[in-house]
């Protein structure tokens, strides 16, 4: 095990969501004197790397599963994150990963509806996709990215187009509203593939980490409001608790990927117990210790799934 800092929230004074005002607000709100009342601490953690674990994970009960040997479609850095290229041709190998992950006997349908590029180094510089997108840069707090209310949501605004809150990476919907509203109202999962994409050098700092859902608790986490001037996103933060297990693969390279569960409905639609099939899996980046300013920068893409199942 290595001891890694990671950020984690502190519970809110009145037991109520934290909120987060947009940078879009130019001023705030009357009656809001803070633009963001989330509080947050560091926790010395002794984090696992998987490549030691007994037993392979499961992706319904760990929330988190790892591939290895894969090929992938597009080599995103000697492409100069070419947006169309990631859309037309690895867009479909993550849907395949992630069918393959669940069980092609249970996925009804799959579809990968955005993708996310990450390098502080990129951003510093202002570098943007071919599609116009900024590069992001790493998550610093343990979080999931969305609660069950948002989780519905997102799927709905999927029949949107990108200025009405749908998908950041694809030119058009890819779901009809009729569509959208079945799947919201049916058993579906979103899930994340989180990938290193340099060729040249393994990931050794700022690697993801995961939170083995079966080591946490639904009072685990709390509900936190990210206000924009025309909607509300809500995001899931991780309160520290002493059994929480904490996972992340050494040295990751590109024909890697950490793939993990965002959100699932089975056990709220009585398809299965909490137990076996918890709602979400938390995550976030953190500073490896052996990282030094000589360690070569990770970039990673990570490309997020709808699965509508059987």
């Amino acid at each position: 095990m290595t001891t890694v800092q990671i950020s984690h929230a502190l519970p809110t004074a009145d037991g109520k969501p934290s909120y987060t005002y947009d940078g879009s607000f130019k001023q705030l709100p009357d009656g809001v004197t803070e633009r963001r009342n989330g509080r947050s601490e560091m926790v010395a953690i002794d984090i696992h790397d998987g490549r030691s674990l007994e037993e392979k994970p499961s992706l319904q009960r760990n929330g988190f599963t790892f591939a290895e040997g894969l090929t992938p479609a597009v080599d995103i850095h000697a492409s100069e994150l070419d947006s169309t290229a990631i859309i037309e041709s690895y867009y479909p190998q993550v849907s395949a990963l992630v069918t393959a992950a669940l069980g092609a006997n249970v996925v009804k349908r799959a579809v990968v509806f955005d993708h996310t590029i990450r390098s502080l180094a990129r951003r510093q510089r202002g570098e943007k996709e071919t599609n116009g997108e900024n590069v992001g840069g790493y998550a610093n707090g343990a979080h999931n990215d969305n609660s069950s209310t948002s989780a519905r949501t997102r799927v709905r605004l999927l029949a949107k187009t990108k200025e009405q809150g749908g998908s950041v990476s694809l030119q058009e919907p890819p779901l009809s509203e009729a569509e959208a509203e079945c799947i919201a109202n049916g058993h579906f999962g979103i899930f994340n593939v989180w990938r290193h994409f340099r060729t040249d050098y393994a990931a050794e700092d700022y690697p993801l980490a995961v939170l083995d859902a079966a080591s946490a608790q639904a009072e685990d986490f709390q509900i936190a409001h990210y206000i924009y001037p025309h909607r509300v996103g809500e995001v899931v933060n991780v309160l520290h608790r002493p059994r929480h297990r904490w996972i992340y693969y050494s040295g990751m390279r590109h024909d890697e990927a950490l793939v993990f569960k965002v959100f699932d409905t089975a056990s709220e639609l009585g398809l299965s117990s909490v137990e076996a099939c918890p709602p979400h899996t938390a995550h976030t980046s953190f500073k490896h210790p052996d990282a030094t300013d000589e360690t070569p920068p990770r970039e990673s893409i990570e490309c997020r799934v709808l699965i509508e199942f059987n």
